[in-house]
């Protein structure tokens, strides 16, 4: 880890020197008596001596190790939306064909859209949809 430097950023502060080490700021602190009355700390600078700014850092997904539980409960989240995104591109490929005649057609969407959860669009079923380019 390299080397942090602090400085004194408050406005009008004589002291301009760079320290190797935090603390207050001799010349902006007050003091009543020989203590503390109104502590400045001192600011967090780069070696130039512009305000350091820390990166972000990405919260862990984790907290520990990857239990044996918790592996088997992703795999079988991730093939349950697996086999649900196959379903549905399943029933909307098979609306787009219109291998189902007029009169089973409104039944065959009620029943997709209540055992898939999606609804499948009537655009579909023409040349121009463009839900179709999405999903292939």
């Amino acid at each position: 880890m390299g080397k942090t430097y602090w400085k004194c950023t408050n406005e009008g502060c004589e002291d301009d020197h760079t320290y190797g080490y935090r603390g207050l700021c001799r010349s902006c602190t007050t003091y009543v008596d020989g203590k503390v009355s109104e502590p400045i700390q001192r600011v967090r600078v780069t070696q130039s001596g512009s305000v350091y700014i820390a990166p972000e850092r990405a919260e862990p997904l984790f907290s520990g190790p990857i239990t044996r539980r918790q592996q088997k409960e992703w795999s079988a989240q991730m093939k349950a939306e697996k086999k649900h995104k196959i379903a549905l591109r399943r029933a909307k490929r098979m609306m787009r064909d219109n291998a189902v005649p007029e009169e089973h057609k409104e039944a065959l969407e009620s029943f997709v859209a209540e055992s898939i959860g999606e609804q499948v669009h009537e655009c579909c079923s023409q040349d121009t949809c463009s839900h179709r380019e999405e999903e292939e």
